[in-house]
C-alpha cells in the first residue's frame, strides 16, 4: 500500500525511525530523516501482530524552492531490489509533473547521499542520476586550537567585534550575530551594514554550553581577499569557551569559503552529495 501525506502521525514517526535504524544497522549511513518534510511517500504492508513496523520504504520531499525539491529515500534492507523505490520514484515524478504543469516551471529533484550506502549509490548510477555538488560538514575543536598559529598576521586595520542576541523563527534557541566594524567607528552594534565602517558578520547558534553552529559568514565585497574573513573568525572563536567545538556546513562549490575554514583550522567530518534526477 502506497501512502501519500503532507504530515505524519506519531506512530508513523516511530515507524520511520525504525526504518532508519534498520538501514543504519545494514550500512554506516549518517544521513538522517528531515523533520520538516513537505510530503511523505510511504509503502507499507498489512501489519501483522508480530511486526514492530509495517513500513517498507519511504521517500520524503522537502520543497526548498518551487523549482528544487530535496528528496530523502530509504528502503528496509530486507525488502530491497523488489521495486519499492521504483514505485516511490514513479509517484514522485507524477507529483512533480503535476506541479510543473500548474506553475509553468521545471522542477529539479535532488537526491541526497552521504556516500556510505553502496545500494543507494548503485541505484543512483542505474537511474543515471547526475552528480550536482557536495556539501561538507566541518568541525573545529577549540581545546586543540592554537589561535597564535591560525592568525599569522595582524588585522590590516584596528577593528572591534560586537555581539547581539538574535532569535531564529524556526528554532526556540537564541543565537548571536557577531558584527565587525573598523575601530574608529563610534556608532552602535546595530549600525546598518551599508555603513563604510562595517566589515562583515557571522552567526552562531549554541547546541549547548560546549557546541556551536556557525553560519552566514560574510565580508563586505570591497574588503574580500584582504584577510578580514580570517580576522573575523579568529575574533569570534576567541570569545567561545576553550573546551567547546564549532561546526559548520559549506558547499564544495564555494572554494573561497572552504579555503577560509581550512585556514582557520576546521576539518571535514561528513560529506553530503546531491544527485539530480
Amino acid at each position: 500500500m502506497l501512502i501519500n501525506q503532507t504530515a505524519v502521525t506519531s506512530r508513523q514517526k516511530h515507524d520511520l525511525s525504525l526504518l532508519l535504524k534498520a538501514c543504519r544497522l545494514q550500512e554506516p549511513i549518517t544521513l538522517g530523516l528531515p523533520e520538516d518534510g513537505d510530503q511523505y511517500l510511504m509503502i507499507c504492508r498489512p501489519k501483522q501482530e508480530s511486526d514492530s513496523s509495517s513500513l517498507l520504504a519511504c521517500l520524503i520531499i522537502c520543497k526548498v524552492q518551487e523549482d528544487l525539491w530535496e528528496c530523502y529515500a530509504f528502503t528496509h534492507p530486507d525488502f530491497r531490489r523488489q521495486g519499492y523505490f521504483s514505485r516511490l520514484l514513479k509517484e514522485l515524478c507524477a507529483i512533480a509533473r503535476e506541479q510543473e504543469a500548474l506553475l509553468g516551471i521545471e522542477i529539479d529533484l535532488a537526491f541526497l547521499s552521504d556516500g556510505n550506502s553502496p545500494d543507494g549509490l548503485a541505484a543512483a548510477q542505474a537511474l543515471e542520476m547526475t552528480f550536482w555538488y557536495s556539501e561538507y560538514q566541518m568541525k573545529l575543536d577549540l581545546k586543540t586550537w592554537n589561535p597564535k598559529q591560525q592568525l599569522k598576521s595582524p588585522a590590516p586595520r584596528p577593528f572591534r567585534l560586537c555581539r547581539q542576541i538574535i532569535h531564529e523563527d524556526s528554532d526556540d534557541t537564541d543565537g548571536w550575530i557577531c558584527r565587525a566594524f573598523f575601530d574608529e567607528s563610534t556608532d552602535t552594534c546595530l549600525q546598518k551594514t551599508s555603513s563604510s565602517s562595517y566589515i562583515g558578520a557571522c552567526r552562531l547558534i549554541p547546541y549547548d554550553s560546549s557546541r556551536f553552529y556557525l553560519y552566514h559568514v560574510e565580508i563586505q565585497e570591497a574588503l574580500r581577499s584582504q584577510g578580514w574573513g580570517t580576522c573575523l573568525l579568529h575574533a569570534v572563536l576567541c570569545q567561545l569557551p576553550p573546551e567547546s567545538s564549532v561546526i559548520l556546513q559549506v558547499s564544495s562549490l564555494n572554494e573561497p569559503a572552504l579555503r577560509l575554514y581550512k585556514k582557520a583550522g576546521f576539518r571535514v567530518t561528513e560529506t553530503l552529495s546531491y544527485y539530480l534526477y
